[in-house]
């Protein structure tokens, strides 16, 4: 899932799991933007398929901004699930916390910087917990920004310009869903409008049960639910009607 920002100069872009595309799109210095994205990204983390990828180093971004993800985002995130304010258990297994693992440090082996989280934390003693975290990535190269981790890991990376931003969202081989953060509505919709993405949210991450949904490239064929999900289940009869000889 990809969040753009968009900023005078450089900003930030993030994803939490599956190499999908955000954009936060406004001033730079305008904190609500960037905390709503971060909160919004965290309370997805169990049913969105995000992650991230984005270019520009990590010197460009705005200051402060970094830091706001990183307090923002993982805030309560990993409780237990008794707990109402609940908005992340641990991995199904063993192996899975394994895998997440790995990612982080394959990310920091190829640049990445952890800004929060990263490890296990120390309060359970039973159960494949792993933390929210937040990686500093260099740019859309990093293992963390191209493949799908599937775990609370979101990374941020710098961009120049919108222009830039979009680049970054559109080049990844999935385009599940995308999301647009942005105190100018008009400005993300267009944004949206360029990201190659089947599901496109703007200050928020809903989908509507009567739009239809599905991915672009190698997020998959076909859509599920509106009409065109309907249409999915409907055959279709060619009858072509000719002429006899006379």
């Amino acid at each position: 899932m990809t969040e753009l920002i968009d900023g005078s100069r450089s900003f930030v872009a993030g994803r939490w799991r599956d190499p999908e595309a955000t954009v936060p799109v406004g001033n730079p210095a305008d904190e609500t933007v960037v905390a709503t994205a971060a909160v919004t990204q965290a309370a997805e983390v169990e049913t969105a398929v995000a992650e991230a990828r984005r270019c520009a180093e990590a010197a460009d971004l705005p200051p402060g901004v970094l830091s706001v993800i990183a307090e923002e985002g993982p805030a309560g995130a990993t409780v237990l699930s008794s707990d109402p304010r609940t908005l992340m258990g641990p991995f199904i297994n063993a192996a899975a916390r394994q895998r997440c693992e790995r990612y982080v440090a394959v990310a920091e082996e190829h640049g990445g910087k952890v800004a929060t989280g990263g490890g296990r934390p120390d309060r359970f003693d039973r159960g494949s917990w792993f933390e929210p975290t937040v990686l500093d990535l260099p740019d859309n190269s990093n293992p963390a920004a191209r493949d799908e981790i599937f775990g609370p890991v979101l990374g941020i990376i710098g961009y120049e310009d919108v222009d830039d931003a979009v680049r970054i969202a559109n080049d990844s081989p999935y385009g599940l869903s995308a999301q647009v953060f942005s105190a100018d509505v008009a400005a993300a919709a267009a944004i949206g409008r360029r990201i190659r993405s089947g599901a496109v949210q703007v200050n928020a991450s809903v989908f509507s049960a009567y739009a239809a949904g599905g991915g672009y490239k190698q997020s998959g064929l076909g859509r599920e639910r509106g009409t065109d999900g309907i249409a999915e289940f409907q055959e279709v009869k060619h009858l072509a009607i000719g002429e006899l000889a006379r």
